[in-house]
């Protein structure tokens, strides 16, 4: 019996909207969000402010989504796959499950390509610190399907730490997304204030610059900013069609509101 498509037990809704917060909060200020809206700015070179109304209308849409299939989920206690099973029945349910898990485990794979590379540049920074010339030995220049020794390492670790904190429920995932998201944002905060610190007259011209460009209201603006809206909205379905399996462990439908 797979015990993670039962209704969870009333003692387990342990959720609260700090804890959902988080989980956006993460979803949000990762490697690939970054990437993400990152791109717009320097590869396309778009309006700053057709990228921030894009990215806010894209949310929007997240939230929308997101609440309506979070609702049955929090109110029955079951994950979105089973409550499908509604209007598709048990096969369409699987049908949906299964392409929703090629889509995982798509999700997993880039996660896993970022956080080894991270790794492994890590490592290759602290070698570099300790002798300049040990990554020109010949072990560091082998190459099997493209890695090296480093980059071996780095994906294998990566793969298990991961499996480590996958394996462990619910409560502990919430423990590690409530410390990651503010991990992250203490670490951004500092950053700005550092940046800030160092660099404030030059940010100040940028901004500058940044508010007196702010003609959306052309053509190929509002094209862009549809453009931008969409792409945020599908980079984050795989968090809207997973969010019932969240929500369903929330105290209530206010605090996933």
């Amino acid at each position: 019996m797979n015990w993670e498509i039962v209704s969870v037990n009333p003692s387990n809704k342990i959720w609260n909207w700090k804890d959902l917060f988080c989980f956006w909060g993460s979803n949000i200020q990762s490697i690939i969000g970054f990437s993400l809206i990152a791109s717009l700015y320097l590869v396309y070179q778009l309006n700053f402010f057709v990228v921030l109304t894009g990215c806010v209308v894209g949310s929007l849409f997240v939230y929308v989504f997101s609440n309506l299939i979070g609702k049955p989920s929090q109110k029955l206690g079951i994950p979105f796959p089973v409550f499908l099973r509604l209007s598709m029945g048990v096969y369409g349910a699987k049908y949906v499950a299964m392409l929703r898990g090629i889509v995982g485990i798509f999700m997993f794979g880039v996660q896993t390509y970022f956080l080894s590379k991270s790794i492994s540049y890590l490592i290759r920074i602290s070698f570099f610190s300790i002798d300049s010339t040990i990554l020109d030995k010949d072990i560091f220049l082998l190459f099997f399907m493209g890695l090296n020794i480093i980059d071996g390492f780095s994906l294998i670790f990566t793969l298990w730490f991961q499996y480590l904190l996958f394996s462990n429920g619910q409560r502990f995932i919430k423990s590690i997304i409530n410390f990651s998201t503010l991990f992250v944002y203490l670490g951004l905060i500092i950053f700005f204030i550092i940046l800030i610190k160092e660099n404030h007259n030059e940010i100040f011209l940028v901004f500058n610059d940044l508010f007196k460009n702010n003609i959306i209201y052309n053509k190929e603006s509002l094209l862009a900013l549809f453009s931008i809206a969409g792409t945020f909205f599908a980079y984050f379905s795989i968090v809207i069609v997973n969010f019932g399996d969240f929500s369903r462990y929330a105290k209530s439908q206010s605090e996933v509101n």
